[in-house]
């Protein structure tokens, strides 16, 4: 896999030293924003994938289950005001957080939504 990135992705690696080397042949740019790695990755071809790994979840099917339950409630809350959604993996195994850029977003919004992104991170880490 040989993936391009858009020119304002390529103009924030180069300003933050980021090589994309790596990104580009495995298709994800993880990035380090406050000891926490959010990954970009291309969605489709109207969007970008931002994403990270929120929790592990218990491997005990109840603990499982009230984690995911709690967080359910509190996601429908949260929509109002954060546009990230939070979701199990297919193995429900972690709870990930999403959100989307548009392939001309441009470096002030993947700034900003790497803010919002760590900052979401942040409240659900606390919550649960």
């Amino acid at each position: 896999m040989n993936t391009s990135f858009p020119d304002w992705l390529e103009s924030w690696a180069l300003a933050h030293g980021v090589s994309l080397d790596a990104a580009r042949r495995s298709g994800r740019l993880a990035i380090a924003v406050d000891n926490m790695r959010i990954l970009l990755s291309r969605h489709n071809a109207h969007s970008w994938l931002v994403q990270a790994r929120v929790i592990d979840l218990p491997d005990d099917v109840r603990l499982r289950e009230a984690i995911v339950e709690k967080a359910a409630t509190a996601a429908t809350a949260r929509m109002a005001v954060s546009a990230s959604a939070l979701v199990v993996d297919p193995e429900r195994s972690a709870l990930w957080l999403q959100t989307s850029l548009a392939p001309d977003a441009g470096v002030a919004a993947l700034e900003a939504c790497l803010e919002r992104v760590a900052n979401d991170i942040e409240f659900w880490r606390a919550m649960l």
